[in-house]
């Protein structure tokens, strides 16, 4: 079990969405089922990925958490030092936060 901070990378044009995990493997997976399925929650990445295919997109975990309760708060400061303070972040429950693939994709690493 990895408590993490991790990106989904497009390598065609290196747009990315960002989320947090209390279980990284669990949380991959589950991603990756909802796409496949074509009903992820995120509209964007959905799209993205419908256009280019799974193979295009990577895991990568850019920053493994200790504490689950420091989890949020160290996205917060991730998201504040790589995207930048003008992007904003949408909610979309209590464990788990991101960037709009939308807005995200903007924004190049």
């Amino acid at each position: 079990m990895t408590r993490c901070i991790y990106k989904i990378i497009n390598a065609v044009n290196n747009k990315f969405y960002v989320g947090s995990a209390v279980n990284f493997e669990k949380r991959k997976a589950r991603h990756l089922w909802r796409l496949r399925r074509g009903d992820h929650a995120n509209k964007h990445l959905q799209a993205a990925w419908n256009m280019y295919g799974g193979k295009v997109f990577v895991f990568v975990v850019v920053e493994i958490v200790q504490d689950e309760a420091d989890l949020l708060a160290a996205e917060n400061v991730w998201l504040k030092e790589h995207v930048g303070k003008d992007r904003k972040s949408t909610r979309l429950n209590s464990s788990h936060r991101c960037i709009s693939y939308a807005v995200f994709c903007l924004k190049k690493k």
